[in-house]
C-alpha cells in the first residue's frame, strides 16, 4: 500500500492517525518536523503528506523533493 508521512507536534494523535492508516494497510511514517519528512523523502517518496498547519512553510515549493526521477509535492 501507499506511504503516508504524518508531520506534526501533537505525538497522540499522530499515533491514532498511524495506527488508522496501519491498519489499513498502509505505511505511515510519523515526523515532528518538515526537515526531517524532506530528509527521508530524499530516499522514500510518500504518496502524500499530512502536515499539521503550523508546521508546514507558506510557499508549497519548498515541500519538493526528488525521488525515482521524479518531482514528488507534499502537501
Amino acid at each position: 500500500m501507499a506511504i503516508v508521512f504524518l508531520i506534526g507536534s501533537d505525538d497522540a494523535l499522530l499515533e491514532g492517525i498511524a495506527q488508522t492508516l496501519a491498519t489499513a494497510g498502509h505505511q505511515p511514517r510519523v515526523f515532528l518536523g518538515v526537515a526531517d519528512a524532506h530528509a527521508r523523502a530524499q530516499g522514500e517518496v510518500p504518496l502524500v503528506a499530512v502536515v499539521e498547519r503550523a508546521l508546514a512553510p507558506s510557499d508549497a515549493a519548498a515541500l519538493r523533493c526528488e525521488g525515482d526521477g521524479a518531482v514528488q509535492v507534499l502537501v
